[in-house]
């Protein structure tokens, strides 16, 4: 016969009393290393357990602990963001599969009531360390920082100086700083494109950092790498890659591959097109596309000494594709590679594909309907540092 609550109860405060040890005896490093192990969706739960265990999940070790064992990855919508569109992948599995996961977030649309209040549209413009930077899509003006993992944001500064062109803006990371960078054209038709910069949870208002000598492609996002924010440059030019040091906040370009040549006549390009920039297994990588032939190959190349033009190699081909399947995808990220050696790769921000270096095949994963990106899940509080 099943006890009572009342004589589990008394079994409970009995043991207790006779000198038995519960998980909550523990020492919170042991519970921190057994929480950092659970499952994504576990851990979503575990958090609601009891004040105790939701306090592990803030402290500074947790974080550090759940990157070392962590191997799943949310794909979170660029738009329409709700908690029953948030999926999360499974690395693990040779099939990656992408199941629904409940983050717990609250409000309009899956985001802070404040800011959907005030917005008529959010959506994702740049992310750094599970740190989405939520943004008006009408104007494209960053207004929050967001950790969907712990439900926790923050407002950024009102932006005071309005643009004539479509907003470009970047999140980076450095010496245990947050940095948001809003590129700008003001409202003169001759005016060069300006940058402004605020530091989270410090300034309360956005600082002039310069003028921007090339116009940046607001089709892409940024990608962060040690503490430096890089854009791909549109148009003919010789550079590609345009940097910003968030530690001095100062712009530089960075080389291309030497396969690159500039575009300076539309009509007849040379060379290849490139498309986004990203970060792979802690190394700069940037996707690129040949301009020769009616189907060319899309290629992936890493920077393996971050700053050398010539540690530049090509890792992924996966061969000639329609031109109409380059044009509805565009941008590629690569996301991670498995043990066996294939590539994980996020098409056009709707397919999620396993690619085989090895003889340039590749197969569909599984597709969404709604524009995505992949974040992996940090449990850094806002509340402890940004």
């Amino acid at each position: 016969m099943e006890a009572s609550q009342e004589t589990k109860q008394h079994m409970i405060v009995k043991s207790d009393e006779e000198g038995s040890t519960s998980i909550h005896d523990l020492p919170s490093c042991i519970m921190i290393e057994i929480l950092s192990r659970l499952p994504l969706k576990t851990l979503v739960k575990s958090r609601s357990v009891c004040k105790l265990w939701n306090d592990y999940f803030l402290d500074p070790h947790f974080p550090v602990s759940y990157a070392a064992n962590g191997p799943t990855q949310l794909l979170i919508p660029i738009v329409h963001l709700s908690s029953d569109t948030v999926r999360m992948v499974d690395w693990d599995s040779e099939d990656c599969p992408a199941r629904k996961i409940n983050i717990g977030v609250a409000g309009k649309g899956g985001l802070p009531l404040m800011l959907t209040e005030k917005h008529t549209a959010i959506v994702v413009k740049s992310l750094c360390n599970g740190f989405l930077c939520l943004c008006d899509e009408e104007s494209g003006n960053p207004v929050s920082l967001w950790n969907p993992m712990l439900c926790e944001y923050v407002l950024l500064p009102e932006v005071t100086r309005a643009s004539s062109s479509t907003v470009i803006c970047g999140l980076g990371f450095a010496d245990k700083k947050y940095k948001v960078v809003r590129i700008y054209k003001p409202k003169s038709t001759e005016a060069l494109w300006e940058a402004e910069i605020t530091t989270v949870g410090t300034d309360t208002n956005w600082r002039n950092i310069g003028k921007v000598c090339y116009e940046l492609s607001a089709s892409f996002f940024s990608a962060n790498f040690d503490g430096i924010i890089h854009w791909s440059i549109e148009g003919p030019a010789s550079e590609l890659i345009y940097c910003l040091d968030v530690r001095n906040e100062k712009f530089s370009c960075l080389p291309p591959p030497s396969i690159f040549s500039p575009n300076k006549n539309r009509e007849e390009p040379k060379g290849y097109y490139w498309s986004n920039i990203g970060v792979l297994e802690d190394s700069l990588y940037i996707c690129a596309r040949s301009s020769d032939g009616l189907v060319p190959p899309v290629e992936f190349w890493l920077m393996k000494e971050y700053g050398v033009k010539e540690s530049w190699i090509r890792i992924l081909n996966i061969g000639s594709l329609h031109e109409d399947w380059w044009k509805r995808y565009r941008r590629f990220e690569l996301i991670k590679v498995l043990s066996d050696g294939k590539i994980v790769l996020l098409c056009g921000d709707q397919s999620l594909r396993l690619c085989d270096p090895r003889n340039r095949s590749n197969r569909e994963v599984f597709k969404v309907s709604d524009p995505m990106i992949a974040v992996s899940p940090s449990f850094v509080s806002l509340k402890n540092g940004a």
